[in-house]
């Protein structure tokens, strides 16, 4: 037998089905919607890293300055690390899970407010 044979006798497609029936399983769905989210996540939040942080300049103009961070947005956006410096200050309830701050956790066992 050649592989002529062998290639015309084998079936990649069963017969009464279409192309998209063989790739896209209902099974598989949830799995590409996963995919597809984080990569979603993934590219906004690069997008906004690059868009924000303070040593990357797109401009020729501000990259030949010596002065690096001219933009006080940016500046502060960076120093807070896009808002998450504020996030563990506060409690975060996200069903099932509770974020409790170590401040409030101290207040609580000892009766007094933790130095600052």
């Amino acid at each position: 037998m050649t592989w002529q044979d062998a290639a015309r006798s084998m079936k990649e497609i069963n017969a009464g089905r279409k192309l998209s029936q063989v790739w896209v399983d209902m099974g598989c769905l949830p799995l590409y919607g996963v995919i597809g989210s984080a990569t979603t996540i993934c590219a906004l939040f690069m997008a906004r890293y690059f868009s924000s942080h303070a040593d990357i300049q797109i401009a020729k103009q501000v990259r030949m300055s010596p002065d690096i961070g001219q933009d006080e947005n940016r500046l502060v956006s960076h120093n807070e690390r896009m808002g998450m410096f504020r996030l563990n200050k506060r409690e975060l309830h996200i069903f099932p899970f509770t974020f409790v701050p170590m401040a409030k956790i101290i207040e609580r066992s000892t009766g007094q407010a933790p130095p600052q």
